[in-house]
């Protein structure tokens, strides 16, 4: 978990206690933890919380549908040497298949 307010670290440390359920948190003020998380946290404030107002639960789950959607077909990834995610797949796909 990481321990930016936006994720009431506290409020899921509790609730995932009522479950007994595995923690595991990143030192504050320390993000190398888990670069992929940190990247992706900063992404989705940056493009989808910052930008859009959510008003209830079904709501949430239909802009984060769309923005994972963008993310993953349309938006290209400098990790992915500018591929978006569906086309690095398929690249990666094509050459790690072995044809009989």
């Amino acid at each position: 978990m990481d321990n930016g307010l936006e994720f009431i670290s506290h409020a899921l440390h509790e609730w995932a206690g009522e479950d007994d359920t595995i923690q595991a948190f990143i030192p504050p003020g320390q993000p190398w933890h888990n670069r992929f998380v940190e990247s992706s946290s900063n992404r989705i404030r940056d493009e989808l919380l910052e930008d859009n107002s959510i008003e209830n639960l079904e709501h949430a789950h239909t802009l984060v549908a769309h923005w994972s959607r963008r993310c993953n077909n349309f938006h290209p990834h400098s990790s992915l040497g500018y591929l978006n995610p569906r086309q690095y797949a398929e690249q990666w796909r094509e050459e790690n298949t072995v044809n009989p």
